[in-house]
């Protein structure tokens, strides 16, 4: 069938805006039609089979349908006007970098495409039960693998050319892993389990960030269709022909009645457990949960069941509704910030519903005024490629970054963002994707599908796996981890603990406390080395992003984020602490985040490199070295090698993956500064301070190499790899005399 509604493609479409009553007879081969409440009787002799919803830009609001009144059969486009909203709200926030997009709510397209999935193929479902008497789930299957599938496979075949060409090496096995989830789309979870953040920083993202709503409107594929079939037969069974009166919505049949409660129970338990489990501090858990997500699925599904009934409404009510929906529809799109903690309890549905009162309004209402607005012709034609713009949008925010460019760079970038996004879309949608659904022979048997897409699938993974590769074994160091918190510490709650966590204090006494931030944890390796050989144990009292000198450490000039409000709040106790309770005799002072980034100190910004800055951090330090003295120890800090070389330039020379990534915070250029102020410190207290150097040894001969004979260094440039630390530690214990020569 084509976009004009031509008797060109195999199967019965069916507009979900009039699916009740009767089914139609004698509906011919091969020929799309509508389904009204005034059809007569009867079973279709072509094969029905389900069309594509919403997010996917398919052809179910383009179909030819009747209205139920007098004019016949009409264009219904609208739904198309809806994808068009939706799709260009989100590239519009991710073009304008999420937050600070002059669209701060346009995340919220992808709930508009919730609703329309849940909508339109719960329609089309009951529509094929009423028609046929049950639902063909494999070959329903079937069809979202020919319609979803080839855009997506293509566009992770792109993905990973570009991973190897010009993403940072040191990222592959994170961005192998993107790819390896994203075609079993379970890519939300996969997001979860890395605790990635949908709000986070562009600059570093992974170009398959957005394969997160796919893989939940695909797991609710999988699902829905069963329990939907369930519950049309438990409700058969219970009434048979019977009808059950509902106020508004008539008499209903107990099958849809129970599809439609099951919806409602749905959308609720979603809600609820999005409100149990929001986490203020990592919201993105949520954001990506199937539990969570669903409840804008199921609101889409009580209105598959309901939209029979909407016309019956009086028209001024129902403009009023349709009226309210998108005003409410708009504004949170204008206004709803994606930090607002209103958005997950019961924000989200909100925006739900109204988007059901849109689609309702547009649905009863075909011929009205507004429903001619949705139906604008460049709006149906980016309706129409929406999901290949959504695919694709994402990657290429990542490809052409933006941040710190303006005037005619920035424009010409966002330009190329926005032809290269709308070309390729549309170019997959007349070279890919229709080929593929219009294909009578090869892909018409649901075998042959299933096999296609195991077999494209297998290559996408055969193309992903050279072009994630690293030489040797660097892949399986990056794999390993030498950072790890104490057991129980979360980023709004810092926890002391001592190496081996079972050791006992008589048998193994403390020898060395470390503080600082991640870089002094990386250590961690190394010291479990030193502990076990020498029977004693260390004291870890170093956070992410923290600093021992106890002045407030902000991310950037703007504010502090949740780990720097933490660190100022609990890290200076906690140190009191480790110093009470375990009197280590020496302290070990390893941090790289103060000698970068601004200080807030009696409310005031100290930018770094500054006066102020070292005085602070000075004053900080002092303060520091005099309460380890009291408790009888001495401090030595750990002075700041250059920022090392990124892995690409070694392993990725030629190719723009070998310098694509931004430099490490500050570029190294205040690591003498900061060494300066370590060594002031240690010249004001010099009978419990010291500072130790250890640049010789991570950049011998003046380079800071990422790998030396074969070990990985410094996996970003900062922080060290087990096997480096494992060598770097006993050499820095000796030099601390900890140890001997």
């Amino acid at each position: 069938m084509s976009s004009t509604g031509d008797c060109t493609e195999p199967g019965l479409v069916v507009t979900v805006a009039t699916l009740a009553g009767p089914g139609p007879d004698g509906i011919p081969q091969n020929c799309a039609v509508s389904v009204t409440a005034d059809s007569v009787a009867g079973v279709p002799t072509a094969p029905l089979e389900p069309i594509s919803p919403v997010q996917e830009g398919e052809r179910d609001s383009t179909a030819r349908s009747k209205s139920g009144s007098d004019h016949g059969s009409t264009r219904r486009p609208a739904l198309d006007g809806i994808r068009a909203l939706a799709v260009a709200s989100v590239a519009i926030y991710h073009f304008g970098g999420g937050a600070t997009s002059w669209l701060p709510g346009g995340f919220l397209g992808v709930d508009v495409f919730f609703v329309l999935s849940g909508y339109l193929i719960t329609g089309l479902l009951l529509a094929e039960y009423h028609y046929r008497g049950r639902i063909d789930l494999l070959r329903f299957w079937v069809r979202r693998l020919r319609r979803l599938a080839p855009a997506l496979l293509l566009m992770l075949l792109a993905v990973s050319a570009w991973i190897w060409w010009a993403s940072p090496p040191d990222d592959y096995p994170k961005r192998r892993a993107d790819i390896f989830w994203t075609v079993g789309y379970l890519a939300n979870w996969h997001q979860i389990k890395i605790s990635d953040t949908y709000f986070a920083a562009y600059g570093t993202a992974s170009p398959l960030r957005h394969a997160w709503s796919l893989a939940i409107e695909e797991q609710f594929y999988l699902f829905w269709p069963t329990l939907l079939l369930i519950l049309m037969w438990t409700g058969r069974r219970w009434l048979g022909r019977r009808t059950v009166p509902l106020p508004v919505l008539g008499r209903v049949d107990g099958g849809r009645l129970l599809v439609g409660v099951g919806g409602l129970i749905g959308a609720g338990l979603s809600l609820a457990w999005m409100i149990d489990h929001f986490d203020a501090l990592y919201p993105s858990k949520t954001y990506y949960s199937t539990q969570g997500r669903v409840q804008e699925l199921f609101v889409g599904v009580v209105l598959a069941v309901v939209i029979p009934r909407v016309r019956t409404i009086p028209s001024r009510v129902l403009t009023g509704l349709t009226g309210v929906g998108l005003t409410v529809l708009l504004l949170a799109v204008l206004l709803l910030p994606d930090s607002a903690t209103s958005y997950y309890y019961g924000g989200a549905l909100g925006v739900c519903l109204a988007t059901a009162a849109l689609v309702a309004g547009l649905e009863a209402r075909p011929e009205g005024r507004l429903a001619a607005v949705f139906s604008w012709g460049p709006a149906v034609a980016l309706g129409r490629i929406s999901y290949g713009v959504y695919l694709w949008h994402w990657p290429l925010v990542v490809m052409i970054p933006v941040e710190g460019r303006s005037g005619v760079e920035l424009v010409i970038r966002q330009g190329l963002r926005v032809l290269l996004t709308l070309g390729i879309a549309a170019a997959s949608y007349r070279l890919v994707e229709q080929p593929v659904l219009r294909n009578r022979t090869v892909l018409q048997s649901p075998p042959r599908v299933i096999v296609a897409a195991l077999v494209a699938s297998a290559l996408v993974i055969a193309v992903a796996v050279p072009s994630t590769a690293l030489p040797g074994t660097i892949a399986e160091q990056m794999n390993k981890s030498s950072d790890q918190q104490c057991p129980t510490e979360r980023i709004d709650h810092l926890v002391l603990c001592s190496w081996p966590l079972a050791a006992n204090r008589a048998d193994r006494p403390v020898g060395i406390a470390v503080m600082g931030d991640s870089t002094g944890r990386a250590l961690r390796p190394g010291l479990d080395v030193w502990a076990a050989r020498t029977g004693s144990s260390w004291v870890q009292a170093a956070w992410k992003q923290c600093t021992a000198s106890g002045v407030m450490v902000l991310p950037n000039s703007n504010g502090a984020d949740v780990p720097a409000t933490t660190c100022h709040d609990q890290a200076p106790k906690l140190i009191d602490e480790a110093l009470d309770t375990y009197r280590p005799p020496v302290v070990l002072v390893a941090e790289y985040w103060p000698n970068n980034r601004p200080l807030l100190v009696d409310g005031r910004t100290l930018p770094p490199g500054t006066a102020e800055h070292d005085a602070a951090l000075r004053t900080g330090y002092l303060d520091l070295v005099d309460r380890v003295a009291a408790h009888g120890g001495r401090v030595v800090f750990l002075e700041l090698p250059p920022p090392g070389n990124q892995l690409g330039r070694e392993v990725a020379t030629g190719r723009p993956a070998g310098h694509s990534r931004p430099p490490v915070l500050g570029n190294g250029r205040y690591v003498d500064g900061y060494n300066a102020v370590l060594r002031s410190v240690a010249a004001i207290r010099p009978a419990s301070a010291r500072t130790v150097s250890v640049t010789d040894l991570v950049c011998p001969g003046g380079a800071c190499t990422a790998l030396k004979n074969g070990t990985l260094i410094r996996y970003d440039g900062v922080h060290y790899t087990p096997g480096f630390s494992r060598y770097l530690t006993p050499i820095l214990l000796q030099r601390m005399d900890l140890e001997p020569r």
